[in-house]
């Protein structure tokens, strides 16, 4: 399965989906393409907020699963777009699609491997006393909805329905649904004191 894994071709919503998962918990509010302001306004992949009174540091997060966009958002320099809302801009790959010295200037790079995401390069934090208000408007009217899921996520579940949508998709449903129940499956093996397999 790691073999698998590791080499998905992912979906842009896929990644940023399992991303916000991964970087969302109690302690962050976390919203995938959420605009913020009114219309024509900035969208970052991920966006987080820490739900914290003693340091205010929201990141947005940018997903890039071909080296081709990733170059035409640096040459276009859309990433600096976020830094008004933003303590730091972090991009987010596959494992393998660019390098720490692919980024621009005081940005972050995460990597999606087989075994989960992984920080190769802190971003420099910058401060961010306040959001513009449009922006408070916006995260309240539409996007505490949108978060509340990803508080109660579990990264690990996320990476297991990804596994297991490709598997689907490779191999066949019946394959799928049978990876899905494995573990019960051996479990009831054992109780019926059949011999242990190796997962």
């Amino acid at each position: 399965m790691t073999d698998l894994l590791s080499r998905v071709e992912w979906k842009h919503d896929d990644l940023a989906n399992d991303l916000a998962a991964h970087v969302g918990g109690t302690n962050r509010l976390t919203f995938t393409d959420m605009q913020l302001g009114p219309s024509g306004s900035v969208r970052p992949d991920v966006y987080t907020i820490p739900t914290t009174y003693s340091r205010f540091c929201p990141l947005a997060y940018e997903c890039k699963i071909s080296v081709a966009d990733f170059r035409a958002d640096v040459t276009a320099g859309k990433w600096q777009s976020y830094l008004p809302f933003a303590s730091a801009v972090i991009f987010a790959v596959p494992v393998g699609l660019i390098g720490k010295q692919d980024l621009p200037h005081g940005c972050g790079l995460m990597t999606r491997g087989p075994n989960g995401w992984r920080m190769v390069k802190s971003p420099t934090l910058r401060p961010v006393e306040n959001l513009p208000l449009a922006a408070w408007q916006k995260l309240l009217f539409d996007g505490v909805g949108r978060a509340e899921r990803f508080r109660q996520a579990e990264p690990r579940k996320a990476s297991r329905w990804h596994a297991r949508d490709v598997v689907a998709r490779r191999i066949g449903q019946d394959v799928a649904d049978l990876f899905e129940y494995a573990d019960v499956a051996r479990e009831s093996g054992r109780q019926a004191g059949g011999p242990d397999r190796p997962a």
